[in-house]
């Protein structure tokens, strides 16, 4: 489930491997808070109490982890669904304008933008970033995402794309099942994940590491708390 700021919309995916679209206008005018209506309505023609979604998306997977994105070529907000083999990119209107089939199953999702402008756009021989948000600007879209994105995976990776290709891979000692970017000690970028046993890690790229860690601790080497002693003290 997300909100799309775009058009003021809740966008949720279902067990038919869809995802849906239903703008807050339309659920407060359904609901009313009339609940005595809504059966009403339900005995006397089901499909008067069937809220009806703005769009609908079939991606073919079930969606385990969502975002919207604003993208600042386009200067429009997209979906990003990352599912059990692929990441999706739809449009606020649920078109569908990149796919990425992968070989692993994300377990966490991060969408963001490089500070410096057209830095986050892959470049070759065959596209540059000038081309590319050129033609952002006069078209409105893109085919490719246009923006940086970190995906957590089930065999303990966090791996980096900067559009269209993966720029970094690290092994991390457990499942990330949250990721997010960070800034400690006047240094950005620092990489936050969490996982499914509470294991809270920073980490960073590259060979220059935090120079003050003394204020951080080991939860594994932590003392064990005293429950009661913590309900005392706050009783």
């Amino acid at each position: 489930m997300a909100h799309l700021p775009s058009n003021d919309s809740l966008v949720i995916a279902n067990s038919n491997l869809e995802i849906e679209c239903y703008s807050y206008q339309s659920l407060q005018a359904f609901t009313n808070n009339d609940i005595s209506k809504q059966k009403d309505n339900f005995e006397n023609n089901e499909n008067a109490a069937v809220l009806q979604p703005a769009w609908i998306a079939n991606l073919g997977e079930q969606s385990n982890h969502m975002k919207t994105h604003l993208n600042k070529y386009t200067e429009k907000y997209d979906v990003v669904v990352a599912c059990d083999q692929s990441l999706f990119i739809l449009t606020d209107e649920g078109t569908l304008r990149y796919q990425k089939r992968f070989e692993y199953t994300p377990s966490c999702l991060k969408t963001y933008h490089l500070s410096a402008f057209g830095a986050d756009i892959y470049e070759d021989h065959e596209r540059s970033a000038a081309t590319v948000i050129e033609d952002a600007e006069s078209s409105g879209t893109m085919n490719t995402p246009g923006f940086m994105y970190m995906l957590g995976s089930f065999n303990n990776f966090v791996l980096i794309y900067k559009d269209v290709r993966l720029v970094w891979a690290a092994k991390t000692p457990v499942t990330p099942i949250y990721v997010d970017t960070a800034e400690f000690e006047g240094r950005k970028g620092l990489i936050v994940t969490l996982s499914d046993k509470g294991f809270l890690q920073v980490s960073y790229l590259g060979t220059e590491q935090l120079t003050h860690t003394g204020t951080a601790t080991s939860l594994k080497n932590a003392k064990k708390i005293d429950y009661n002693q913590v309900n005392n003290d706050h009783a």
